[in-house]
């Protein structure tokens, strides 16, 4: 999704998330990785833009899962 749905910031993600299971089968096994990749403002060694927040994260857990 390229913006939230509802006029609040929060929770879009499960719009889509809830969206995406209409097609996906039942017996797959699938997951809505909803990644916020942008950082507001400049951190030390977090500037401010893009960002592959949590990126990490959910490769590592996908490489543990599926080698």
């Amino acid at each position: 999704d390229l913006a939230n749905a509802g006029p609040a910031k929060m929770a879009g993600c499960i719009t889509a998330a809830l969206y995406l299971e209409r097609f996906v089968p039942a017996a797959l096994p699938w997951a809505h990785l909803d990644v916020y990749s942008w950082n507001d403002s400049d951190r030390p060694g977090r500037p401010t833009g893009g960002e592959a927040q949590g990126l990490r994260a959910a490769w590592t857990m996908l490489k543990q899962r599926f080698g």
